[in-house]
Parts: structure tokens; sequence; C-alpha cells
């Protein structure tokens, strides 16, 4: 029909075939549909958010890496006198971070497939306090206090 958009056709087709029984909807979508979709998404939701929390806290790593060298740097130019007194745990504080970034994907990707494996089970799986959540969140506590009383040190005891 000129004037009509080809879409609207298309949609009377449809209905009209339904109505007729030729197609059968619930059939043609269980066939394109994944088991127990919403639960793999959650939990690759899940895991791309700690793969982005492990991102973050080796760019933080990164981060005070370079800020510890430009302030060593900048502090040696200003009128030829040492300003500023470098702390030689930087790398280390740097290296430590990319090692817990490593250990959050590693540990991720673990708790991942453990899931995914659940979530296809037929069986019901109690959920219960896996040991790489609390592994996570071990790590995650960790940073957060060793972050806590380095500051904490740097700034009363300089």
């Amino acid at each position: 029909m000129p004037g009509v958009p080809k879409s609207v056709h298309l949609t009377a087709f449809t209905l009209l075939s339904i109505a007729a029984g030729e197609l059968n909807v619930k059939s043609h979508e269980r066939k394109r549909m994944i088991n127990r979709y919403t639960d793999h998404a959650a939990n690759e939701r899940t895991y791309l958010a700690w793969i982005r929390t492990s991102i973050a806290i080796m760019a933080f790593g990164f981060l005070i890496e370079k800020f510890e060298f430009f302030l060593s740097s900048f502090g040696n130019k200003i009128n030829g006198t040492y300003h500023f007194n470098a702390s030689e745990s930087a790398e280390q504080i740097a290296f430590g971070f990319f090692l817990a970034g490593i250990a959050i994907i590693f540990t991720s990707t673990i708790r991942f497939f453990l899931q995914k494996k659940a979530i296809e089970a037929e069986k019901v799986v109690s959920y219960s306090s896996k040991t790489a959540d609390v592994l996570l969140s071990i790590i995650m506590l960790c940073l957060g206090l060793f972050v806590a009383f380095y500051l904490w040190h740097m700034v009363f005891t300089n």
C-alpha cells in the first residue's frame, strides 16, 4: 500500500499469521532464549565490575609511582635545592597494587566460571559465601587498610 511504512505491513502480516495459528510465538521465543538468561547476565555484570575494579587498582598503583617521580623531579629543580624527600617505597607500593589487581582478576575469573557452572546445573544449589568472594573481600580490605596506614604515616611522621 502506498504511503504506509513497510514495518506496518510486516506487523500486520505477523499479527494475521499469529491469529491464523501459522506462527507459534512461544515456541519460537524459547528456541532463541538462553536458559536462565537473567542469572547469567547478572553473573557477567558482577565479573565485569570486578575487572573494572582491578583495572582501577592497577591504575592507582601506576599513579602513585608516577606522581612520586613527578614530585622528585620537580623538587630537584626549585632553586637548585632539594625540597622533596622521595619515598623509596613508591615502586614497591605500585608493584603491590599491580599484584593485587592481578589477584583480583584471577580470583574473579574463577568465581565467574564457578557461578556459571552453578547456574547451568539442573539441581538446586544453595548460595553460601564462597572462598573466592571472601578472598576478593580480603584483598580489597587489605588494600584499603594499607592506603589508610600509608597516608597516616606520610602525614603524621613527616
